[in-house]
């Protein structure tokens, strides 16, 4: 008798990994509910406000696969279901990490965890693409109306991020637009009124929340030996940012200051 041919198995699919900085367990700010926020490495925007300038370098971070990272948010799940919160993706960029944030978020939709991203929109048409998929609502951070004064926030041109927004927006996902107010640079007028008329224009936007700049991450940058642009610029106080929330209501009504 033939001896039956032995089944070759197939080789293990190696697992996706990402770059992570870091993790919080208890968020109360990164979308509904509490959230477990899961830190990306990773950011090419360059902000001079950012407070998380360590997240920049591509190559830092810890590596860690999809799994690992799941035995971590699913610890948190029970507060996470009972606060109707979830899981958000901060960075960084997340779209930097795209494959491995999309691959996050269809293990946590097949748990029935709510999941969010908070992004720039710095990254490619197809990196959204991906990451929408089992994606609930973006977390979008508007930097500057103007091309010229993006440039000076930011590494990157103003119709760059703007004409991806546009594109989530396209996604029909429910999405909040967060904008840090820093005195004497994006305070003013013509600038608030600028970022209202944009907000306006997006059909998707659920809640604007505008961000008080702070200096809690001027140490970061002089740790790492950069030299911080916004040096003696003063905190967001209320009367700062009670003014800017007035403006910006008048393009939008749900307007928070948080």
């Amino acid at each position: 008798m033939a001896k039956e041919a032995k089944k070759e198995s197939k080789p293990k699919e190696k697992e996706l990994t990402g770059r992570i900085h870091s993790f919080e367990s208890f968020g109360g700010v990164d979308g509904k509910g509490i959230r477990y926020v899961v830190f990306v490495q990773g950011c090419p925007v360059g902000c001079i406000f950012c407070h998380n300038v360590d997240t920049w370098k591509m190559d830092g971070g810890n590596l860690c696969t999809v799994s690992e990272v799941m035995k971590k948010i699913e610890n948190c799940k029970p507060y996470l279901q009972l606060s109707n919160g979830g899981v958000t993706v901060s960075g960084g960029e997340p779209l930097s990490q795209a494959k491995f944030v999309a691959e996050l978020f269809k293990r946590c939709k097949k748990t029935g965890i709510n999941t969010a991203i908070d992004t720039s929109g710095c990254g490619s048409k197809e990196d959204i693409d991906a990451v929408s998929k089992h994606l609930d609502m973006f977390l979008v951070s508007v930097k500057h109306p103007t091309e010229e004064g993006h440039r000076k926030l930011t590494t990157k041109s103003r119709d760059e991020l703007w004409n991806n927004i546009r594109y989530i927006d396209s996604k029909g996902l429910p999405m909040w637009i967060r904008f840090v107010v820093i005195p004497g640079v994006t305070d003013k007028e013509e600038v608030l009124k600028g970022v209202g008329e944009f907000i306006k224009s997006l059909k998707n936007v659920r809640r604007v929340e505008l961000i008080p700049y702070h200096t809690l991450g001027v140490n970061k940058w002089k740790e790492l030996g950069m030299k911080y642009a916004l040096d003696g610029v003063p905190p967001a106080d209320e009367k700062v940012m009670e003014k800017a929330a007035v403006t910006v209501r008048k393009y939008f009504s749900n307007v928070v200051v948080v």
